[in-house]
């Protein structure tokens, strides 16, 4: 692996710059080749830092966990960062709303994806929480819970959403579906 300072500065500028002009996608090439230990925590912090579009998530969640499968460190590196941008405790204010709600359904992803085991469910809980609890008169925060609600409640409640029940799954199709990854003590950590 090569642990030249020339590339590993031009790939430390692209990851601050991740987005529609430079997918994370293209990042994936250069993680076989690069030596990125020492830059973990500083990748982590631009994977949070970056404004993205719910397009884009998807190349960022395939990059993360590619970047976790070689780095183990990498996980617990960038779920830090993202408890210093994610607010979830009761007096915590939300600074931008709509990169909030995309830095929720990118961090439902990443545990969908297996990247974070007990302690990432733990955070989306506390967030989930947060947005319920601060916000029990004037529903300001729904449009915050809607866009990850809709395709990870089932994944991550179990609950199947009333316009796919006209489909009539039985009981084993349900269990088909039913991601491994979570357990159903992590379910109810969901949904509590």
């Amino acid at each position: 692996m090569d642990s030249s300072l020339k590339k590993l500065t031009a790939f430390m500028k692209k990851t601050k710059s991740i987005g529609a002009s430079n997918p994370a996608a293209q990042l994936l090439p250069e993680l076989d080749k690069l030596n990125l230990l020492k830059f973990l925590d500083e990748i982590a912090a631009n994977i949070c830092d970056v404004k993205l579009k719910a397009s884009e998530i998807p190349d960022l969640v395939n990059f993360v966990v590619q970047l976790s499968c070689r780095y183990q460190q990498f996980p617990e590196l960038l779920l830090n960062e993202l408890k210093k941008i994610l607010p979830y405790k009761k007096l915590d204010k939300i600074e931008n709303p709509a990169k909030y709600k995309i830095d929720l359904k990118f961090l439902g992803e990443l545990v969908l994806n297996g990247v974070f085991a007990k302690p990432g469910v733990d955070l989306l809980g506390n967030c989930l929480g947060f947005l319920v609890q601060t916000d029990t008169q004037e529903f300001t925060h729904v449009p915050l819970l809607l866009p990850f609600c809709r395709p990870t409640l089932f994944d991550f409640v179990g609950l199947v959403p009333f316009s796919e029940k006209s489909r009539g799954f039985d009981q084993d199709e349900l269990e088909e579906l039913t991601t491994t990854l979570l357990t159903e003590n992590n379910r109810r950590a969901v949904k509590s």
